[in-house]
């Protein structure tokens, strides 16, 4: 099962639809992939979704977002975001849940992402 509807449709300014590819399973994680089959094979756009079940008492989650994205020479380049969670299996999910939230809110910030990539916070 995928951590969102299938296709979901998010939004930067841009709607943009993620088609769940499925789930892989290894020793160490679960892992989700999401592509944005419109983007184009050149981009590579993807959300990955990697949640380590190798510990029993502590939970890592990942949420991952690459794309290839033509810099000011006009070539491609990777820019790979994440977004990780990392805490005790014994926390409630609530709890996680209202951290996760407050990343949220700071993501919306006005003028975050500008001062974040101009390495000014």
């Amino acid at each position: 099962m995928g951590l969102f509807t299938n296709p979901v449709v998010l939004n930067n300014g841009t709607a943009r639809s993620f088609e769940y590819v499925g789930q892989t399973l290894d020793q160490k994680a679960m892992v989700g992939n999401y592509i944005e089959s419109a983007a184009g094979a050149e981009i590579a756009s993807k959300l990955v979704s990697r949640h380590e079940i190798s510990t029993k008492t502590y939970q890592r989650s990942l949420l991952q977002r690459t794309v290839m994205c033509a810099n000011t020479a006009g070539i491609l380049k990777p820019i790979t975001v994440n977004l990780s969670a990392a805490y005790d299996k014994l926390h409630e999910s609530a709890d996680v849940a209202l951290e996760l939230r407050l990343m949220a809110a700071v993501l919306a910030a006005t003028n975050f992402d500008a001062n974040f990539i101009k390495k000014l916070i």
